[in-house]
């Protein structure tokens, strides 16, 4: 969800933007389905966090709690699972800072090079942090490149009379593939046992 001079913009799940409108059902502009209900909404969650806004989906599967910015900050499920975030705001732009699962595992955002994003997973079970880097050129993005060093291009193409670019090519190229060790053969050499 974006929120701009109180302008407020929802993604929900079945796809698209829809604009905050009162008078609608499902409180969303124009949105064709009667699955959800976007009220504005004050509140504290757990742990103490306000949140101005709360997207819920009909029959309780998931609801979904906003900041007074339209960041999102916390998702539960119906058997009460949570996902929180935390963002940090960078000129007239919000970007997520953290995202924290229900077992308390937090994925961090690193901004520290210009034109570039490092996404950094939890610890696992070898003690071992997979990152993911994005880089950005223009406001698009421009290759992701996963924790084995496989890169994804994007390529882009202007067409007449739209301001954006459209997405026209996605080109891989392999990483590092994990090495086996190669096994041993032993062959007999006059009598006795030979490695090689």
């Amino acid at each position: 969800m974006g929120e701009h001079r109180r302008r407020v913009q929802v993604y929900p799940a079945s796809g698209g933007s829809y604009a905050y409108d009162t008078g609608s059902p499902t409180g969303l502009a124009q949105y064709p389905l009667r699955d959800l209900a976007f009220v504005r909404e004050s509140g504290k969650l757990p742990g103490g966090r306000s949140y101005a806004y709360k997207l819920t989906y009909l029959g309780g599967q998931t609801v979904s709690y906003f900041d007074t910015n339209g960041n999102l900050i916390a998702q539960i499920d119906r058997f009460g699972n949570t996902i929180s975030l935390t963002w940090q705001q960078s000129g007239s732009s919000w970007h997520p800072l953290t995202v924290t699962d229900n077992y308390g595992q937090v994925t961090r955002f690193d901004y520290g090079t210009p034109g570039q994003v490092k996404v950094v997973a939890p610890v696992n079970a070898e003690g071992i942090t997979a990152t993911t880097t994005l880089t950005f050129y223009g406001g698009y993005l421009q290759t992701v490149t996963d924790p084995m060093k496989q890169k994804t291009t994007f390529g882009y193409t202007q067409l007449g009379g739209l301001s954006a670019q459209l997405l026209s090519s996605v080109a891989a190229r392999p990483g590092r593939t994990p090495r086996s060790p190669t096994p041993s053969r032993r062959t007999k050499s006059r009598g006795r046992s030979q490695r090689r």
